[in-house]
């Protein structure tokens, strides 16, 4: 193994502003922004152990990479 890293696919970040971080993240990797779409239900819950919780979440796809497109409709 070279210890290179191959493929991300993706990281979850808790923040206290999304619109903020999302413009952050935009710049940052020059990348396009998806989102942010509100879920909830019983998978959220389990996922978060917050039982009505209500999760905002969005996507940066950096250039070159093409699965927020899928991601968008999960």
């Amino acid at each position: 193994m070279s210890g290179q890293v191959g493929v991300i696919h993706h990281v979850g970040i808790t923040v206290g502003d999304i619109e903020r971080s999302l413009a952050f993240y935009v710049d940052l990797l020059a990348g396009r922004r998806f989102g942010p779409w509100r879920r909830s239900g019983p998978r959220v819950d389990a996922v978060t152990g917050y039982p009505g919780v209500v999760v905002h979440r969005a996507f940066v796809d950096p250039p070159g990479a093409h699965w927020a497109d899928k991601a968008s409709k999960c």
